[in-house]
C-alpha cells in the first residue's frame, strides 16, 4: 500500500507547486500592471504640470497676480491708516495700486476705468459724491446711486472709501 499513497502525496504535491507557480506568476502579472499603471499616470501628471508651470510664464498672469497683490496691500493700508493711503494717493489713480478707487476722490475718468462704468455713470457718481459730501462707505456709495447689487459685488474689490 506504500505505492498509492506515494503516488497520491506527489500528485499532491504537485498540484501544490502548480498552484504555487500560478500565484507568483499572477502576482508578477499584477505587480508589472500596477507599474505600468503608475508610469503612464506619472506621465500624464508630468504633463499636466509642465502645462501648468508653462501658464505661470504668461506675462499676463504674472501681472494680473501682481496687481492682486498690490490691491491687497493697498486696501490693508487704508483700512489700518486712512491718512496715510490718502496721503500716498492710493485710490486717486487707477492704474496705481492694483487699480483700487477710492469712492470719495477718484475723478469721473478714474471711476470709468472700472469694468461696467460708463462716462455717464462716472460723472453721475462724481455729482452725487460731491452733492451729498462724500460717501460714508462702499455701501453707501452703491445705495446713494442705487446701483444693482450684483453689479457692486463685481467692482466691490476695486473699491475703497477714505474718509473726506
Amino acid at each position: 500500500m506504500p505505492g498509492p499513497r506515494a503516488t497520491s502525496s506527489s500528485s499532491s504535491s504537485r498540484r501544490t507547486c502548480q498552484q504555487d507557480q500560478w500565484q507568483h506568476a499572477a502576482g508578477v502579472f499584477g505587480l508589472f500592471g500596477c507599474w505600468a499603471g503608475g508610469f503612464v499616470h506619472g506621465l500624464a501628471i508630468r504633463g499636466e504640470a509642465l502645462d501648468l508651470l508653462s501658464l505661470d510664464e504668461d506675462p499676463r498672469l504674472k501681472q494680473a497676480r501682481r496687481r492682486l497683490s498690490y490691491r491687497g496691500a493697498a486696501g490693508r493700508i487704508a483700512s489700518a491708516n486712512p491718512v496715510l493711503a490718502r496721503e500716498a494717493g492710493i485710490g486717486v489713480d487707477a492704474e496705481a495700486f492694483g487699480g483700487l478707487v477710492d469712492v470719495n476722490g477718484a475723478s469721473a475718468d478714474e471711476f470709468a476705468q472700472l469694468p461696467g462704468i460708463s462716462l455717464d455713470l462716472a460723472g453721475r457718481i462724481v455729482a452725487v459724491r460731491d452733492k451729498v459730501d462724500g460717501f460714508d462707505s462702499v455701501l453707501d456709495f452703491a445705495t446713494m446711486l442705487d446701483l444693482p447689487p450684483r453689479f457692486v459685488d463685481t467692482i466691490r474689490d476695486r473699491l475703497i472709501c477714505l474718509p473726506r
